[in-house]
């Protein structure tokens, strides 16, 4: 049965990520997280959906980043959010920085072929600590952000659960591609797909994203759903059989 914009978006609003090491706090008006310090970004408020007046909820939201100790505060405008708070955290000083396309895929249909690169290896990154100690590296070069401690590495690898991990691409044996995938349910979630700027255009990226829609289609999910840069991602995902259901942007908030 093909998808429908009500599948992707119950599996959207079900899609909430904080790692165990971070600091949460819910309220009634949304999410607010602090992240590990080897985060680019100090403080984010994933989930913003006031039930009052969105703009003392947005500043007491500031507030609390900045007791914190944040200057900044990355604020997600969901899917399914009011288009009118937009306007909200833009009087509140926040800039765009980043517009994500919200895609899906239906993984009970024929995949599509993505041609994996030859010469690659890929390798999940749940086994043991140098490949894990990679992905980490992946990330803080491509997104930002520094590398965790030795110790922090051991207790993130320790933490992982079946459901996910990442696959790490390799050329001549250095680590030049990441993407994660968790399998929750029957949706097989695909996030932080990276490439180093040296390797892009040679298919490091198709390559991570073929070998997790075959092991989400492989862990009986039916649908993959994907959150994708407009302006890099997006385009691949959406030559790859992805169909957009909507966009979330991502505005940065200066604390001073």
């Amino acid at each position: 049965m093909p998808l429908t914009r009500d599948d992707v978006l119950r599996a959207v609003d079900e899609w909430l990520w904080v790692p165990e090491d971070a600091e949460r706090v819910d309220t009634s008006d949304g999410v607010l997280v602090r992240w590990p310090t080897w985060f680019e970004h100090p403080a984010s408020l994933l989930r913003f959906h006031p039930v009052g007046d969105p703009a003392e909820a947005l500043a007491g939201f500031c507030a609390q980043a900045r007791d914190w100790g944040a200057d900044r505060l990355q604020v997600w405008v969901t899917i399914d959010a009011d288009v009118a708070l937009e306007d909200v955290v833009r009087a509140a000083g926040g800039n765009l920085e980043e517009t994500l396309a919200v895609l899906a895929l239906d993984l009970t249909a024929a995949r599509p072929d993505l041609e994996p690169r030859p010469g690659l290896e890929l390798r999940r990154d749940d086994h043991d600590l140098a490949t894990h100690a990679d992905y980490y590296r992946l990330n803080a070069e491509v997104f930002g952000g520094s590398m965790p401690s030795e110790d922090e590495l051991r207790a993130s690898l320790a933490r992982q659960v079946p459901e996910q991990w990442s696959v790490i691409a390799y050329e001549q044996g250095r680590a030049v591609g990441s993407g994660g995938i968790t399998v929750a349910g029957d949706v097989a979630r695909l996030w932080g797909g990276c490439t180093l700027e040296e390797a892009r255009g040679r298919g490091v990226y198709r390559a991570v994203l073929d070998a997790r829609l075959r092991e989400g289609a492989d862990h009986g999910c039916t649908m993959a759903l994907v959150k994708g840069n407009t302006a890099t991602s997006g385009p691949i995902l959406r030559r790859a059989g992805f169909t957009a259901y909507g966009e979330e942007r991502l505005f940065q908030v200066p604390l001073g």
